[in-house]
């Protein structure tokens, strides 16, 4: 068995991108990440991990991460692939890396806390239940006032307020000058989409496409605009944008605390694909 990294997403993407082809839609946080990064002619730097750990030349565990984001992993294993998570903490911890957390399907996320938290003195702070949905085509175009409309350069103050509030409600964080670079880069890549009646009301994002499939993120509504059906409006335009552009498929993380939008998209059309957990490491502890 051999832990491997790579420096380049192209390298990385030759040796897992096949498999995890043929599970797109559940791959796509990996596998249109690493696309994304590679169509940017992004190169690892010192903090870009990409591992994959492989046993007589096929791949059994894949891992990406570009902090300060959580640490990411696919499995082609039918069940957890506990050798292959021992060696990939053993070469993050002999790299000193700094994980903030892990997103993957509930059990290998499971596995990796707990090996990860006996051997660098994290804890867990928290886990955030997620599902993923797929979708292929928009059963329910809402009659909402207002329509969708790409955001501009003079949007970027609200956006990134609105990516700091939503990453504040959904995962406890909070920092305002990394949500503002995410909006400014976002924006001048025609990557976000704002429902607009009379003034901004939502926010929806495309993100990570690959193949076949693309992302939608980053749905957020502000406090005094919900329930009115912006939300659901501006993910079901989104989507069927989208697929009118030639993807076969969207994507979408919800949290499964809140079952009123996980009801709200599979109207839409959305329909599960799997489940996948975040578990988010005490910030206030280093993991070296």
């Amino acid at each position: 068995m051999e832990l491997i990294t790579y420096t380049e997403p192209e390298a990385f993407l030759q040796v897992v991108q096949t498999q995890l082809e043929r599970r797109e839609a559940a791959n796509s946080l990996m596998l249109g990440g690493v696309l994304s990064l590679k169509a940017r002619s992004s190169s690892a730097s010192n903090s870009l991990i990409l591992v994959s750990v492989q046993d007589h030349g096929a791949w059994s565990l894949a891992a990406v991460m570009t902090p300060p984001y959580p640490l990411i992993l696919a499995t082609v294993s039918s069940c957890v692939p506990v050798q292959e998570l021992s060696l990939l903490v053993q070469h993050l911890r002999l790299s000193e890396v700094v994980v903030s957390g892990v997103v993957a399907v509930p059990e290998l996320a499971s596995a990796f806390a707990t090996l990860w938290t006996s051997t660098s003195g994290s804890r867990i702070a928290s886990v955030v239940h997620q599902r993923i949905y797929s979708l292929t085509r928009v059963l329910d175009l809402p009659n909402v006032p207002g329509q969708l409309r790409r955001a501009t350069a003079a949007d970027i103050a609200l956006v990134g307020r609105w990516f700091a509030e939503f990453e504040l409600e959904a995962l406890n964080e909070n920092d305002t000058g990394r949500a503002r670079e995410r909006a400014v880069k976002r924006v001048d890549r025609r990557e976000v989409y704002l429902w607009d009646n009379s003034q901004p009301r939502s926010m929806a994002a495309r993100d990570r496409p690959s193949r076949n499939t693309i992302t939608v993120n980053e749905v957020y509504t502000p406090p005094a605009a919900r329930r009115q059906g912006f939300a659901t409006a501006t993910v079901a335009q989104l989507s069927r944008e989208l697929l009118l552009e030639g993807y076969s498929t969207c994507v979408l993380y919800t949290d499964l605390s809140n079952p009123s939008s996980n009801r709200i998209y599979q109207r839409i059309g959305y329909q599960p694909v799997c489940d996948s957990d975040h578990i988010i490491f005490d910030r206030s502890l280093s993991g070296i």
